[in-house]
C-alpha cells in the first residue's frame, strides 16, 4: 500500500470511527470483504450494481406501515427503484425525493374489494433515532460500462442519502469534486438518484453541497453552537449535519 493511499485511509478511518462511536451509525468496510446476497449478504446487495439496500428498506416499510402486505411491499420497492431512462439525473432525484418525503404510492385492496390510494412510509420522521443508519466504506459500484469504488456512502433505512469523497490532508478539497465526483456522475449515476448530501474533505477541511451544485456553492459547516470558535474540519461537519 502506498503512503499516499494509506494517508487517505487514515482520513476515512477517522470519519468512520466518528460515525460509529459518536453518532451511532453502523459502519462496514466492504472492499474485498462484501458477500453478495439480499438475505445473507454483508449489506444485502444482490449485485454490485445495486445502490439501494432492499433488505433494510423492506424492514423499515413493515415497521412503519402496519397494513402492508408482502405483495404491496414488493410493489413499493419496485416503484422506488424504477425511473425513466429519458429523465435527467436531477429529474430522477426530484421524484425520488418526493417519495422519500411523502411515501411511495400504492393501491391498497379493502376487505370489501374496493381499492384506495395509500402511501408507504420509508422513514420515521417522528422518531428519527428509530431509523437504521449505515455507513459503508470502500463500496464497489458497477455502472453499465465502468466500475468504481466509493469512499463512504451513508444509508438511512437502506437508501443512499449521503456521499462522502475523501482526500489525503495535503490535497485540496476541490480535487474531490473535480476528479472524483464529476466522474461518478457519468460512470455510476445511479448512486445519486436518492442523494441528499454530498461531502468532500481532506480531514482538515470539509465542504458540503447538493446534487447539481457547482463547487462554488459547496460550503463549510463551521459551528456546532453559535458561540463556538469556527472550524472547517470533517469532524465539525459530520457532528453538525
Amino acid at each position: 500500500m502506498s503512503w499516499e493511499y494509506s494517508e487517505n485511509i487514515l482520513v476515512q478511518k477517522s470519519a468512520g470511527d466518528l460515525l460509529k462511536d459518536v453518532l451511532g451509525w453502523d459502519v462496514v468496510y466492504a472492499y474485498n470483504k462484501e458477500t453478495l446476497g439480499e438475505e445473507t449478504g454483508t449489506i444485502g446487495r444482490k449485485s454490485y450494481k445495486d445502490i439501494v439496500l432492499t433488505r433494510y428498506i423492506r424492514k423499515a416499510m413493515f415497521e412503519l406501515n402496519d397494513w402492508l402486505t408482502d405483495e404491496l411491499c414488493d410493489t413499493a420497492v419496485k416503484t422506488i427503484l424504477s425511473y425513466a431512462a429519458s429523465d435527467t439525473i436531477m429529474q430522477i432525484n426530484q421524484r425520488k425525493y418526493e417519495m422519500l418525503r411523502d411515501g411511495i404510492p400504492v393501491q391498497y385492496k379493502m376487505p370489501n374489494g374496493s381499492t384506495e390510494d395509500r402511501l408507504v412510509k420509508i422513514f420515521n420522521f417522528n422518531e428519527p433515532k428509530k431509523n437504521y443508519f449505515l455507513a459503508v466504506k470502500e463500496m464497489k459500484i458497477h455502472g453499465d460500462l465502468y466500475r468504481r469504488r466509493t469512499d463512504i456512502v451513508g444509508f438511512v433505512n437502506g437508501i443512499p442519502l449521503l456521499f462522502i469523497e475523501l482526500k489525503k490532508q495535503n490535497v485540496d478539497v476541490q480535487d474531490a469534486y473535480t476528479c472524483n465526483y464529476t466522474d461518478y456522475l457519468t460512470t455510476i449515476p445511479q448512486l445519486f438518484h436518492f442523494n441528499t448530501f454530498i461531502m468532500f474533505s481532506n480531514g482538515l477541511e470539509a465542504k458540503v453541497g447538493t446534487l447539481g451544485s457547482k463547487y462554488d456553492f459547496f460550503n463549510e459547516w463551521k459551528r456546532l453552537k453559535e458561540n463556538d470558535v469556527g472550524a472547517v474540519d470533517l469532524e465539525t461537519m459530520l457532528r453538525g449535519m
